[in-house]
């Protein structure tokens, strides 16, 4: 089984294409958990009762968007599938059988593996690390976290990226392809035009001064020996 860790905020129809289209390109069992925010108002109501015969699982927790990668940590903990993907409620499935990759290339997930998927935005962000990672379960039990914290939101999915390349454990799922929706609108590509990607500003802060650089390579350095 594949566990998903699907984030939403204020997107109700968003949420409700991406999770048709994960059911409807999937071919083995996988669960869904969706985060949402006590104070977003969307009609999960509707949803719950749509989706009452799936594996679909809505868990409310207080502002996650503040500090992302904690708030899919605490969701980690709920799942228990053999792999654990992330995905945001823009994201569509499009390509099917993406779920049999998964599974011929990171296996029973008894092996420590970062799979590195692929979205239709990636050339527009950095080929040097996947914005919709898949982790296997053995990787979360020996690290602990499916996203290091160490960096809140921007920057979170970079560092963890660099644990797994250290340690020499990416696989590339290049048929796991992801339509990236949002991202790609006109209105988000105006709203990130003078905003940091995560690559500049993971190498903003190794151009900080060496004690800055000297502690995030050396805490990435020892987190990478756990796997």
């Amino acid at each position: 089984m594949i566990s998903i860790l699907l984030l939403s905020r204020k997107r109700e129809l968003m949420l409700e294409e991406c999770i048709d289209s994960i059911f409807k390109t999937s071919s083995t069992e996988v669960e869904i958990f969706v985060g949402c925010d006590t104070d977003d108002d969307t009609d999960y109501k509707r949803l719950h009762n749509k989706y009452s015969e799936k594996n679909v699982t809505f868990i409310y927790q207080q502002r996650g968007f503040f500090s992302i990668p904690k708030y899919l940590n605490k969701m980690a903990k709920l799942t228990k599938g053999s792999s654990i993907f992330v995905l945001n409620d823009d994201c569509i499935m499009e390509d099917t059988d993406w779920d049999l990759q998964i599974i011929d290339k990171l296996g029973d997930g008894s092996i420590p593996l970062y799979g590195k998927t692929y979205d239709d935005s990636i050339d527009r962000i950095s080929d040097d690390y996947a914005a919709f990672p898949i982790i296997t379960r053995s990787a979360y039990d020996k690290l602990g976290f499916f996203m290091d914290d160490s960096l809140d939101n921007h920057g979170a999915d970079v560092i963890t990226y660099r644990i797994y390349k250290s340690a020499k454990k990416v696989v590339d799922l290049n048929k796991v392809r992801i339509k990236h929706i949002y991202h790609n609108s006109n209105e988000a590509l105006a709203k990130r035009q003078n905003d940091l990607t995560a690559t500049e500003m993971i190498n903003r802060t190794f151009s900080k001064p060496f004690s800055v650089e000297l502690m995030l390579t050396l805490d990435i350095s020892e987190k990478a020996k756990l796997l």
